[in-house]
């Protein structure tokens, strides 16, 4: 019970911060909703933006097994977020977390092929 209530929690608190980095972005605010992204990220999993950049896909990965900072519900709340980062290294995570979660048969937003292929055009561009 107590682990389902902390996933719930990180996932509200993943969702607030998407929340205002799109309000930053649709307000043409691209410095502050980048800023958001990066409080936000720290707060919700404990790792600096920076940081998580630099993790490799295996490392990412491992941090979505059972008991880990991304286990669960949460890869996909965290890719949703990901995707959003103005660094191509995030949303490059983004994207790993969002075919983790497929793969493992997690919840994943309705539209996630169409988000995935977003992400891979803004790679690719």
């Amino acid at each position: 019970m107590f682990n389902q209530d902390f996933i719930m929690r990180q996932i509200q608190q993943l969702a607030q911060v998407l929340a205002q980095v799109l309000v930053q972005k649709r307000l043409d605010r691209g410095r502050e909703a980048q800023d958001a992204l990066e409080r936000g990220v720290e707060a919700a999993l404990g790792l600096s933006l920076d940081d998580l950049h630099q993790l490799g896909r295996p490392t990412l990965l491992a941090m979505c097994e059972p008991g880990e900072v991304l286990y669960g519900d949460t890869a996909a709340s965290a890719a949703d977020l990901l995707a959003e980062d103005a660094s191509a290294a995030g949303r490059q995570r983004a994207l790993w977390l969002y075919e983790h979660a497929i793969a493992h048969g997690l919840a994943v937003p309705f539209d996630v092929h169409d988000r995935m292929d977003a992400i891979q055009a803004s790679l690719t561009s």
